[in-house]
């Protein structure tokens, strides 16, 4: 279609194509069509000035495919833990699976729940939770605490077929964005959908049980999923088997379970389920590090022997991934769990036995501007050179300097390729193996 610019003064006006900026005859132009109400929906051109803001899908929106699981409660936030979305939403979830077989996760009522789940996601007052809380904070509770073995995952940058596998696989989530309808940082529990419409749990008493979403009034840079795969009975044995009646899904690791104690040096069996390829890696990771491989290839059977390494630092921040070698965007982590005797690490610190040394600049006060250039600063990491990478969730988004001298400080220019999000770190990485990680800061 074609545009028009009409530029006026004191001396009269003239019309412009703004195709090719040419002159038009003002009696020439057509008439601007009218969009019925339907298409403005379809398009989302106008969310603050229809009735979807309060959460039913506008009676002009054609039907569409659809799906909503049944039974998922709308906990609301409570009123002396204002902020706190992302434990709110995160207690419908295992709310949910409660009454589904699960019956030791609401074991204390519902406030109890959320406030376990809070203090498990470092909940602080009128300020709520930082997204990298809530799938631990989830583990937590129902692994840890009720002796379960949920497999938990983040997918970020989310896109619509990701959030509807997760409702017609039976599986409400906890879906958080930053750049949407609510006007900030909001946690919200999905629940089904409707065509381009997202239905979720908003945990606000003033909104409708199931409130309808425009997925494109949603920004997507930097929103995240937290998936919740049922498993496990509590049977924490040391040859991990979960013992229960949940079973896995696609992409789970089996065992070893949240909690496991092993000790390096032994062999123990892992198991997985939904890698769909013909071989697959096994790796060991501590925190967001790849300390060893485990098994370079074997066949994907499900499960594989495999022998720790004996010189593996003490920590209770061990995690196993399995990664199809055919696509290395199909794996799968296992909760957190033990190597060695703990070291006197109680596995609630994020950055326990991680960060050998520490990131001064970017730090969580830090707004920085792609276009421009800005100085990191670390202190305490030996060796001659580092690397320095930047991620946001588990997502990595490339290298800032494969190798730069220690000497503390690298002029960083942000290139304008890098979007707008609010959750990016930095991992810094020396030749002699220590590294540190920054605190979350902002790109814009």
């Amino acid at each position: 279609f074609e545009s028009y610019l009409r530029v006026s003064s004191s001396g009269g006006e003239a019309t412009y194509s703004m195709l090719d900026l040419r002159l038009r005859d003002p009696e020439s132009i057509p008439e601007p069509e009218q969009l019925e109400p339907e298409h403005v929906y379809k398009n989302n051109r106008a969310w603050e000035k229809s009735e979807i803001r309060g959460g039913a899908l506008p009676a002009s929106v054609e039907p569409a495919a659809n799906k909503l699981i049944s039974g998922v409660p709308d906990y609301n936030q409570p009123n002396d833990m204002p902020g706190s979305c992302g434990p709110t939403s995160g207690a419908c979830v295992l709310g949910y699976w409660d009454a589904r077989g699960y019956p030791k996760l609401m074991q204390n009522g519902t406030k109890s729940l959320i406030s376990e789940l809070a203090d498990a996601m470092n909940y602080e007052y009128n300020q709520g939770v930082y997204p990298r809380d809530i799938p631990i904070g989830i583990r937590t509770v129902a692994n840890n605490k009720r002796g379960y073995s949920f497999g938990i995952s983040t997918i970020t940058r989310v896109s619509l077929t990701q959030f509807k596998a997760e409702v017609d696989a039976g599986r409400p989530s906890c879906y958080g964005s930053y750049n949407n309808p609510w006007g900030g940082g909001h946690e919200v529990c999905g629940v089904g959908y409707n065509g381009d419409y997202i239905i979720v749990h908003d945990n606000w008493p003033s909104t409708p049980e199931n409130y309808n979403v425009s997925w494109y009034s949603i920004g997507h840079s930097d929103d995240d999923l937290v998936k919740v795969v049922p498993g496990g009975g509590g049977n924490n044995d040391d040859d991990g088997d979960d013992g229960g009646d949940g079973g896995t899904s696609d992409g789970s690791v089996v065992s070893p379970t949240e909690g496991l104690s092993w000790k390096a040096g032994k062999r123990y069996k892992i198991k997985w389920d939904g890698i769909d390829c013909a071989k697959v890696k096994l790796d060991l990771y501590r925190n967001a590090r790849r300390v060893a491989t485990l098994k370079e290839k074997t066949g994907n059977a499900g499960k594989q022997r495999c022998k720790l390494p004996s010189d593996l630092k003490d920590s209770s921040r061990y995690r196993v991934k399995v990664v199809s070698l055919d696509d290395s965007s199909d794996f799968a982590f296992s909760g957190f769990f033990t190597i060695g005797d703990g070291g006197g690490d109680d596995g609630d610190d994020w950055d326990d036995n991680y960060s050998d040394g520490k990131v001064i600049k970017p730090n969580a006060n830090s707004l920085w501007w792609a276009g421009d250039s800005f100085a990191i600063k670390w202190s305490g990491l030996g060796g001659n050179s580092v690397s320095i990478d930047l991620y946001s969730g588990w997502t990595y988004h490339g290298s800032i300097a494969a190798s730069t001298t220690n000497d503390g400080s690298y002029a960083w220019y942000i290139p304008w390729k890098v979007p707008p999000g609010f959750f990016y770190y930095i991992v810094i990485k020396s030749t002699n193996g220590s590294q540190a990680i920054s605190d979350y800061f902002t790109i814009w």
